[in-house]
């Protein structure tokens, strides 16, 4: 069969592409600087070619075009107030060029296979996991980067976080959610049962990284993914099964919550103690320490309630930082004001909202729009309780997902 060479070649600069969001650190360490410059060169192609066909920015619609101007100019200028080109240039490329998927939706969709894509990401998942698994039992980093200068993943406070490929561990456990939601949607919606290994493999990946917000945060993408198709719940089969799903699942958080019990192996017993210390807000260190930064992060705003301290005043890119909020919420409101906030949040919700009103009101659902909605609700509860949004890797995914959903009835997708 001819291969055609333009579509080769989309594949190609594609995959390369999503290949740098999944392992960047450590792809450009160990294999070349080259891919960061190569990501960009592409992501600033689409935006050419979407700019320069009138038609594609006018899917965009109105509304959602007025709201993302309105955000950008309000972010320039409040950037260059309080913070000069330092700020403007951390805020310009996190904050706006960041939003890029929801612009060029629109001239890659017709290019997508969504089913490869995720088939793919729940392939790399599974050898994503198996680094996870041997740092785990190790605790040494496999693919340490620079600026690590302890390569050992055990923590202070006796705590094993791991990197994997990803170079970091925050990055490490939001990526493997992702993995491990796109293979359950490969079991549950396409009927391919191969992939429950993948499925149990990459969860079981996700409680080696002991990030423990990204635990609370995949549970409920998988809760999401598994109960919003009505149509299962006409199924006594599967409603039995869900039930006993659900009990075994109360089952296990009594254990987890209500009693001290303990299996007596070491290596269990450390993913036990940290699961529980979730629960512990008035004693466990980590927990102790986000409380504070809460409310540090209150008296900020309180400060500057309406136009907030400048965007991206709390990266640590910036050299007169404020202390990290450890909630993408508080982060809004400390660099934006209540103003900025609105502002922002509305170029996310607006064409979340209009999306998913298309989706009901449409005759053909398509399965991975919920397969969208779980993994936004996944990464959006993370973004509460820790400071995600303006991460290369998370915020791309996040306005790829909002992209997806908003352009479902205008454009088909490809399976």
């Amino acid at each position: 069969m001819k291969i055609k060479r333009q579509k080769a070649l989309f594949g190609l600069c594609f995959y390369t592409c999503l290949l740098y969001l999944l392992m960047r650190p450590v792809l450009t360490e160990y294999v070349s600087g080259f891919f960061k410059y190569f990501f960009l060169l592409c992501a600033l192609w689409s935006i050419f070619i979407v700019i320069a066909n009138g038609k594609m920015v006018r899917y965009l619609g109105k509304t959602e075009l007025l709201l993302c101007g309105l955000f950008a100019i309000y972010t320039v200028i409040t950037s260059l107030v309080f913070g000069g080109y330092e700020l403007f240039r951390l805020s310009a490329e996190r904050y706006i060029f960041y939003m890029f998927p929801i612009l060029v939706f629109p001239y890659l969709n017709d290019r997508l296979n969504w089913d490869r894509i995720l088939n793919f990401m729940a392939v790399f998942g599974v050898i994503d996991s198996f680094v996870s698994f041997v740092e785990f039992f190790t605790l040494k980093q496999m693919f340490p980067v620079s600026g690590v200068e302890n390569t050992r993943v055990l923590q202070f406070n006796g705590s094993i976080r791991t990197y994997g490929l990803n170079g970091s561990y925050f990055i490490l456990a939001e990526i493997l959610c992702l993995c491990g939601l796109a293979s359950l949607y490969l079991l549950k919606f396409r009927r391919k049962k191969r992939y429950l290994i993948n499925f149990i493999v990459i969860s079981a990946g996700v409680l080696s990284t002991g990030t423990r917000g990204f635990y609370v945060a995949y549970f409920i993408g998988v809760l999401v993914l598994y109960f919003a198709d009505p149509k299962s719940l006409r199924n006594r089969k599967t409603v039995v099964r869900i039930m006993t799903i659900m009990f075994l699942g109360f089952a296990g958080l009594w254990i987890l919550i209500g009693t001290d019990f303990l299996t007596g192996n070491t290596t269990l017993d450390k993913l036990l103690i940290r699961a529980r210390s979730i629960f512990n807000w008035t004693t466990e260190n980590a927990n102790v320490t986000r409380i504070n930064l809460w409310k540090k992060a209150l008296e900020n705003w309180e400060n500057k309630i309406l136009f907030g301290n400048g965007p991206d005043c709390t990266s640590t890119s910036y050299s007169k930082a404020l202390p990290v909020t450890e909630s993408g919420f508080l982060k809004r409101l400390v660099e934006f004001g209540l103003i900025g906030t609105l502002l922002q949040l509305s170029t996310m919700f607006y064409p979340l909202i209009k999306g998913i009103k298309r989706y009901r009101a449409s005759q053909n659902k398509n399965p991975l729009t919920i397969f969208m909605i779980a993994f936004l609700a996944s990464f959006l509860f993370e973004d509460l309780i820790l400071q995600m949004y303006t991460g290369l890797e998370y915020t791309i995914f996040i306005w790829t997902a909002i992209a997806f959903i908003y352009y479902f009835s205008i454009f088909p997708t490809n399976q």
